[in-house]
């Protein structure tokens, strides 16, 4: 199935995280991820969270030292990704992010608490037109 995702990740510590081009200072608290995956949702997902995978995006970097505590996804056939980065837009962007493929600030958004960090990720779908699925890990 086709759609969008965010993934609710958590990091224990502040720490620099290192990818093939960029540098990124991110804060101890919760970071909402978003992706796409109009190859395969599920399958995307279950590469995010098997400890088996290439460094091939930013968000494997990140993964390295972080965990996922949950998902959101949709089913949707509609590339939606841009739209959903601008209704998070009320948390704060870690710019360059996740989104070289595009024109966004970022598609990496910061909040030192996860239940507003779960609130607005699940408005920005709804606010996109989407209807998004809750996947506690």
């Amino acid at each position: 199935m086709k759609g969008l995702y965010i993934l609710l990740i958590e990091l224990p510590e502040a720490t620099v995280v290192q990818t093939r081009n960029r540098v990124f200072n991110l804060n101890r608290g919760y970071y909402a991820y978003l992706g796409s995956a109009m190859g395969g949702r599920e399958a995307r997902i279950e590469r995010h969270l098997s400890s088996e995978r290439k460094h091939h995006w930013h968000i494997d970097f990140l993964l390295d030292k972080a965990g996922i505590q949950a998902v959101i996804s949709c089913e949707t056939e509609k590339r939606a990704e841009c739209l959903v980065a601008q209704h998070l837009a009320d948390l704060a962007a870690v710019a360059g992010f996740g989104c070289s493929d595009c024109r966004c600030r970022s598609h990496l958004f910061y909040s030192k608490d996860f239940n507003e960090l779960t609130t607005v990720a699940v408005r920005a779908f709804e606010a996109a037109g989407l209807k998004p699925v809750i996947w506690a890990l």
